[in-house]
């Protein structure tokens, strides 16, 4: 009977913490990939920008396609802003995709970021 409550306790006790890890885990996970505020935009696209083709993609000299994902359509058009000034490019380099988008459909602005040769940046 003792290694019976023994066992039983020892599941108990892993199922605790795992419980307190998954929870602490995904709560720490959230909070630090949360990129608010235009400062925070900026330092994130920045650190992107200066350790892109040494780091990240050593040897490249185009920036390749890359899909930035944003929480609202404000957040999109700052990152997308600020994406143009840090990069020094044109409007080709940097789009906005959402359900709001005017003229194009999204399904078919999506389906022209990944069949053109344009490298670039896109937030949706």
């Amino acid at each position: 009977m003792r290694a019976s409550t023994s066992v039983t306790a020892s599941v108990q006790l892993r199922r605790l913490r795992w419980r307190r890890t998954k929870t602490s885990l995904s709560t720490r996970l959230a909070n630090s990939t949360r990129c608010r505020g235009p400062d925070q935009i900026r330092t994130v696209i920045k650190t992107f920008k200066e350790k892109l083709f040494t780091e990240i993609f050593p040897g490249r000299t185009e920036v390749p396609k890359t899909l930035i994902f944003a929480k609202d359509d404000s957040h999109a058009e700052d990152i997308v802003n600020i994406v143009l000034e840090e990069f020094a490019k044109g409007n080709e380099f940097a789009a906005k995709i959402t359900y709001r988008t005017t003229g194009k459909k999204p399904e078919d602005l999506l389906a022209e970021f990944r069949n053109s040769y344009f490298p670039g940046s896109l937030s949706r």
